[in-house]
């Protein structure tokens, strides 16, 4: 990430789409829920307990027919930093 952040562009191309993410009507055009109920593919919600994303996971997994939910309890948003291990392991054992 750091490296990336050194490219010739890259830091004022980020600072775009950060400010045009917080404007509540670009927000509606980003946002996949409403996507959801299309996927067909097999389907892994991984999030940590930590995660602001937590607080709807179970909801998330009801709009994609046969998907799974596996919630890491000292993981936050970024998971598979906080706990590789578990994060590795069941990602391993989805792809099976």
């Amino acid at each position: 990430k750091i490296k990336k952040l050194h490219e010739p562009g890259f830091a004022d191309a980020f600072k775009s789409t950060m400010s045009t993410m917080s404007d509540h009507e670009n927000r509606k055009i980003y946002n996949l829920i409403r996507r959801l109920p299309f996927l067909t593919m097999p389907t892994l919600f991984l999030l940590g307990k930590g995660d602001p994303s937590y607080e709807v996971a179970e909801k998330l997994q009801a709009l994609v027919p046969g998907s799974s939910l596996h919630i890491i309890e000292d993981g936050a948003h970024q998971v598979h930093y906080d706990n590789t291990e578990e994060f590795s392991r069941v990602v391993k054992e989805f792809l099976g």
